[in-house]
């Protein structure tokens, strides 16, 4: 479990249909914003706008479940991935 938002910081999960995760059954794509949060890429306004959306929230790639306690627990991640050595 990664615990609980800071006071400063909002958190809220996003419906990720392609993996039939859905807030309604509590579970979907993490996503943040708030003072301390990432606010783009320097000098790519095109990665930024695939990380942070038209709201300011910024879409992690982490498929979080929030708990009975109030705690989200990451579950899966929305796109593979792969390291690779060089």
């Amino acid at each position: 479990e990664t615990g609980v938002p800071t006071p400063i910081s909002h958190v809220k999960l996003f419906d990720v249909p392609e993996k039939n995760y859905y807030v309604k059954d509590r579970v979907g794509e993490i996503c943040i914003r708030g003072e301390g949060v990432f606010k783009g890429y320097l000098h790519d306004d095109i990665k930024t706008r695939e990380a942070i959306d038209s709201e300011g929230w910024l879409h992690t790639g982490d498929i979080g479940q929030w708990t009975n306690h109030g705690t989200m627990k990451i579950i899966d991640r929305k796109n593979s991935v792969f390291k690779v050595s060089n």
